[in-house]
């Protein structure tokens, strides 16, 4: 019997990828349900529940050949638990959608899709969904370079009310060796477990290598080094913050306020950026990063040009908001979103200019304290009064 050579190899690979996948879901398992001797507790306290690996103890149980090798190569782990108000059905079903993923962590994700189907899972509970995916992650600057992983995720039902999600880096022409992109995922992922009052626990955890800090602006170095920000917490805090309960009058706000958010974090990963260092404006950091690129589908047909740079402005924001005009502005409606105190959707009016149509601000405060730093994300935009009726 002939057998064609493309089938064969689409089949091989197939399987091979089953078998990538199994392995994965059965140490996360362990790692998921296991603190010692695998996790070291590095919280300040023991509810906040911050952990990384204990590698002398991890590599005598899981033996890896897929290492990056490199002078500047640094392994990242982390173990994080959270609760988030979302029925664990409908959280899988976010997991399995690689545009729904995408949109769940906008100030993490900056690309997913997934470029192979190999199950669906089964339609009741998703159990045996397979796919390779391709994703890109991004801290919110200019001057730190994105992170690329070609992925396989797997979708385990362990029992009902209990999936594991599991990400594993892989590469078809090189499947027990890291990808050439200096970022390779050890098995990661989450155990969703289903609570009272359409609810869930997530347990995540995150397991990478990766070789970017030659790419990385020296001011962010060790800022990058020292604070795991692509961690387990980052991604449960995302997650928490993107599925709080929001009332239906007020979702047209949040979802201009969400896409805000989702462009501007796109813009910052420079995607093909020009750098201009001898383009230095005063107090500037880094030079000035010019980015080329096609808009998407959803906006206006034509090349989008997006300039970058990074300064300190030790000024009030009235003194350099442009849509303030050089006037205080005035909170008049506010959204709290998600579990940290400072995160919220706002619009602001100029007390000055009140009688213009469009003096009105839509804001986006994102703040969180992970570890040893505070981050904040402040986006706006300019807004039409009609929008402010609906808060």
């Amino acid at each position: 019997m002939l057998v064609n050579r493309s089938t064969q190899n689409y089949d091989e690979e197939n399987k091979l990828i089953s078998q990538v996948a199994i392995l994965a879901i059965e140490e996360l398992v362990r790692l998921v349900r296991t603190n010692e001797p695998f996790w070291i507790n590095i919280s300040n306290t023991h509810q906040d529940g911050r952990y990384t690996l204990d590698h002398e103890s991890y590599y005598q149980v899981f033996h890896k050949n897929n290492h990056i090798r490199g002078d500047n190569v640094s392994e990242e782990s982390s173990k994080y638990s959270g609760i988030v108000g979302i029925d664990g059905m409908k959280l899988v079903d976010l997991f399995i959608d690689s545009d729904k993923w995408r949109n769940l962590f906008p100030t993490i994700v900056t690309k997913g899709e997934t470029t192979k189907v190999l199950e669906i899972g089964l339609s009741e509970n998703r159990d045996g969904a397979l796919l390779l995916m391709n994703e890109e992650m991004h801290i919110l600057s200019p001057l730190v370079r994105p992170r690329e992983f070609n992925i396989i995720r797997y979708c385990k039902q362990v029992y009902v009310g209990v999936w594991m999600i599991t990400d594993v880096s892989f590469d078809s022409t090189r499947p027990n060796t890291p990808h050439l992109s200096c970022s390779w995922k050890h098995p990661s992922g989450c155990i969703i477990s289903e609570m009272p009052n359409k609810s869930c626990m997530v347990t995540w955890i995150e397991h990478v290598e990766v070789e970017d800090m030659v790419y990385t602006h020296r001011m962010f170095r060790d800022f990058v080094a020292n604070n795991n920000l692509y961690g387990a917490e980052s991604w449960i805090k995302e997650l928490q913050r993107m599925l709080i309960q929001i009332i239906e009058g007020r979702r047209s706000a949040m979802k201009i306020a969400h896409r805000m958010v989702q462009i501007f974090c796109e813009c910052l990963t420079m995607v093909g950026q020009l750098e201009f260092q001898h383009l230095n404006l005063d107090n500037s950091i880094g030079g000035v990063r010019v980015s080329l690129r096609q808009a998407s589908i959803d906006q206006p047909n034509g090349i989008i040009v997006v300039v970058a740079t990074t300064l300190w402005l030790p000024l009030p924001a009235e003194y350099w908001d442009v849509m303030a005009y050089g006037n205080p502005m005035y909170e008049i409606s506010h959204i709290s979103n998600g579990l940290y105190p400072g995160n919220c959707t706002s619009i602001f009016q100029s007390e000055a200019l009140k009688d213009l149509k469009n003096t009105q601000k839509l804001e986006e405060v994102l703040s969180e304290a992970i570890k040893s730093f505070h981050s904040e994300v402040l986006n706006n935009h300019p807004l039409k009064k009609e929008l402010s009726s609906v808060l």
